[in-house]
């Protein structure tokens, strides 16, 4: 079976679909695809926002607790370099700096 005959077996199959909303049942499965697509990066970027903003708030409490203990801005700072980066992204960065 070559591609073109399953082209024409596909469209022959839509022809019993009904039209929703005045769409051809082809046009409602791409834009079903592009829903999916939308809605998939829509989650996509609010996990990673959540998880950067959860890491920064670790990251300000951790540097908050170091000057409650009465360190200065000095040792904090040698603190956090001293630090191994934690992600892909961090240690990217790192090695380009050098």
């Amino acid at each position: 079976m070559t591609f073109f005959s399953t082209a024409l077996l596909a469209q022959e199959s839509y022809a019993d679909v009904p039209a929703i909303f005045g769409l051809d049942p082809g046009m409602i499965f791409v834009l079903a695809m592009a829903t999916v697509g939308c809605v998939t990066a829509i989650v996509i970027v609010s996990i990673c926002t959540v998880a950067g903003r959860l890491k920064n708030r670790d990251e300000l409490r951790f540097k908050q607790d170091l000057i409650d203990r009465g360190m200065s801005a000095e040792e904090i700072d040698q603190v956090v370099r001293a630090t191994p980066p934690g992600d892909w992204l961090e240690r990217w960065a790192e090695g380009r700096k050098k």
